[in-house]
């Protein structure tokens, strides 16, 4: 029934050889070929699902390059990306030239998240076509997904080389350069797609982001401003600008768009912390010490930095047990921190408590001199 069945596919008529070829299969299950053969049947008429299970059959029992190759394809058609992995290396083995394979296999690696593998395959690709622009986008997305954005920089440029007005490709050089704090070169490569004559709202962030990091505030708040046009309530470019505006001291317009972020992220702590710097920095204490205290419990009061700055806001307003408190909860955390200890001279001295005060000044004295020589109590 098999010879039958191949004989009547020379001749063009599928139906005898279909019919032929299940009863081979029949007979006899294991019978590789017949199954290979019943699945090219099956998806000559579009029976894609039999055909696969025929393939599927097959592939256990034999061991041939037409079936590896034609059932790795069907699988990828039908975005069975996984299953078509097995039978398409197979393939390659015996013809590692092959450009279709490996493009298929090369998209299959970033459609499974495998971005080492597809970094492999669009190389061996480059190997054969130096100037695909393509295989360089694809090796670039696969170092950026991977956060080796040194990698993603190389290649990226790679693509920019071989079109040096490609905007988009600019936009996501300058992102790259922020990730990697090369605030210069990102506002090269920003400044480069807007003559592209291309604007975004993530465009105008990113610029934002590269001349805050350095240091050139009044044009960041332009930049981070005419990107709020794009979308007015979008709460990261609100934090941004409440970056800015403190770095520019305009502690009041930084608090006010810290609180438009919060309205989104109700529980960011670095967020309330920020506040209350903000608050400080203002002398406002009583509300710096409530977003303090905000930040500090959904730190799960382990943050040294937000305990620390309750800490000092307490002793300002001159509540020392309550500071007191706070710099002993840092001390909990980390034993050797001489900032703490440093504070907690100040308040115990506060408080009268002057065994407990020489007490710290000996710590320090061990943890860190030149700070111990600034407190007149202790070297006195």
């Amino acid at each position: 029934y098999y010879y039958l069945g191949n004989s009547y596919s020379m001749i063009g008529k599928k139906k005898q050889a279909l019919e032929s070829f299940i009863m081979a299969v029949s007979l006899d299950p294991y019978n590789g070929n017949a199954h290979f053969e019943l699945g090219k049947i099956y998806e000559s008429v579009l029976k894609k699902k039999l055909a696969l299970d025929h393939y599927k059959i097959a592939n256990k029992y034999i061991d041939s390059h037409e079936l590896n190759y034609m059932y790795g394809l069907l699988l990828y058609d039908e975005q069975l990306y996984r299953r078509a992995i097995g039978p398409l290396r197979k393939f390659i083995i015996y013809e590692p030239d092959s450009i279709e394979i490996l493009e298929i296999l090369g998209d299959i690696f970033i459609k499974e998240n495998r971005y080492p593998e597809a970094i492999d395959t669009y190389n061996r690709l480059i190997d054969k076509s130096p100037d695909s622009n393509l295989y360089y986008m694809n090796i670039a997305d696969s170092y950026y997904e991977l956060a080796n954005y040194s990698m993603s920089k190389i290649y990226y440029q790679k693509v920019l080389d071989l079109n040096e007005e490609n905007a988009a490709i600019l936009l996501r050089l300058g992102s790259i350069c922020n990730l990697l704090y090369e605030y210069d070169k990102a506002e090269e490569y920003l400044n480069e797609s807007i003559s592209c004559g291309y604007t975004s709202k993530d465009l105008l962030f990113e610029l934002g982001i590269a001349y805050g990091g350095q240091k050139k505030y009044l044009s960041a708040l332009i930049s981070l401003k005419e990107a709020l046009t794009y979308s007015l309530d979008d709460p990261i470019l609100h934090y941004q600008l409440g970056v800015i505006y403190q770095e520019m001291s305009i502690f009041d317009l930084a608090i006010l768009e810290y609180q438009i972020y919060l309205n989104t992220y109700r529980s960011d702590p670095i967020a309330y912390r920020l506040i209350g710097n903000s608050y400080m920095n203002l002398n406002n204490y009583q509300d710096a010490i409530i977003n303090y205290r905000k930040a500090s419990e959904l730190f799960n009061h382990e943050d040294i930095n937000t305990l620390y700055h309750l800490g000092k806001c307490y002793f300002l307003i001159e509540d020392f047990k309550n500071s007191t408190k706070y710099y002993k909860s840092i001390i909990r955390i980390e034993h050797n921190h001489p900032e703490a200890h440093a504070e907690l001279v100040k308040t115990y001295y506060a408080l009268n408590k002057f065994k407990g005060a020489k007490k710290e000044c000996d710590i320090l004295f061990m943890l860190d001199r030149s700070l111990f020589n600034t407190l007149e109590y202790c070297y006195n």
